[in-house]
């Protein structure tokens, strides 16, 4: 399924949510499984936390959000040759 039709079905169930004849009576079971994630643990020097964490407030960021944008745009531009 592409992405445009993907969007479309969303927006359909999304218009119909409330319409009592687009579901079924009785609920199906679904497995619901996280996201893998991993946690990193690494050293930093105290002034460069700070700094960091100072980007992460005027970002309206959490420090990993920072941190995970940081490198994957690091890791974009090694891929592409050109600055983020």
């Amino acid at each position: 399924m592409s992405l445009m039709e993907e969007g479309e079905v969303a927006k359909q169930l999304h218009d119909h949510r409330g319409d009592p004849e687009e579901w079924e009576d009785t609920p199906a079971r679904v497995k619901v499984q996280p996201a893998r994630s991993e946690v990193v643990s690494f050293r930093l020097p105290s002034d460069q936390l700070d700094v960091i964490e100072g980007l992460a407030e005027q970002a309206g960021q959490s420090i990993s959000e920072l941190v995970r944008h940081a490198v994957l745009a690091y890791v974009n531009w090694r891929d592409d040759g050109a600055l983020p």
